[in-house]
Parts: structure tokens; C-alpha cells; sequence
């Protein structure tokens, strides 16, 4: 919980970057009034990390290592052939980073976030807290 107050416990902010995309992504497309399906293979029979239906995109982390990085490019060839926009997003340990590029991944299909990206960040950690509390409670 120290990463919902700004401290660092590297433990919780490792884990909170695992999460940070699909929670941004999430976030993001809601305050749009948008459904986004998260680690789902219904669309291409491969899981996508986010997917977004109503507008046609899908937006990932980039994969390291071959096998996956092959992975990759079979999903952009699948998703390009559906009309799918989709994007990669290099790793990054700053999530203001990440939730500028999420913000630019949304502009590429039209959509312009009137949100901030510190609103982002502040938001996708609150959405985490709840996550890990909920977990606690199990």
C-alpha cells in the first residue's frame, strides 16, 4: 500500500508496473464510456493484454525475448488484417511515460482523452489499492 501513498516499496511498485498498462488502458477507455477486454484471445485466438472492441485497438507492453517478440509481429499481421489498430509500448519504469503513450495510443484511433496524465497515474494506483485489498480479502 505504500505505492498509493507516493512511498516507494519496490516490491508494490514492481508489481504495480505489471499492472500499469491494463489499468491505465482501463481507466482511460472508461472515462470514455468504452468496454476493454483484458487478457483475452477471443478476438485472434491469441491473448491480447488490452483490446479495445468499440474502436479497434489493442495495446501491449513490448515483449522481451524471441519466441515472444515472434509472437508479436503473428498478432500485429492477425490484427492488421482485421482492421485492428495495434499498438506496442516499450517497457518503461515511468508511468507518467506510459500514461502519455497510452493517451497518444488513443489519439491514433480519434479519440482525445481530456484527462490528465497525472489524473491517469493518480487513478490507476487508487484502481490498484482496491485491487490489492480486495485480493487481501480472499
Amino acid at each position: 500500500m505504500r505505492t498509493l501513498e507516493g512511498l516507494t516499496c519496490t516490491a508494490c511498485e514492481k508489481e504495480f508496473r505489471q499492472y500499469a498498462l491494463r489499468l491505465m488502458v482501463l481507466y482511460c477507455a472508461r472515462m470514455m464510456g468504452l468496454d476493454v477486454k483484458v487478457d483475452s484471445d477471443e478476438e485472434i485466438g491469441a491473448v491480447l493484454e488490452t483490446y479495445i472492441p468499440e474502436i479497434g485497438l489493442a495495446i501491449e507492453m513490448n515483449a522481451h525475448g524471441r519466441h515472444l517478440q515472434a509472437e508479436q509481429v503473428v498478432k500485429q499481421h492477425m490484427l492488421s488484417q482485421r482492421g485492428i489498430e495495434y499498438i506496442i509500448l516499450e517497457q518503461t519504469k515511468d508511468m507518467k511515460r506510459l500514461a502519455e503513450e497510452i493517451v497518444y495510443a488513443f489519439k491514433c484511433t480519434n479519440i482525445h482523452l481530456r484527462i490528465s496524465v497525472d489524473q491517469i497515474v493518480e487513478s490507476s494506483r487508487l484502481l490498484y489499492g482496491l485491487y490489492m485489498s480486495k485480493r487481501e480479502q480472499i
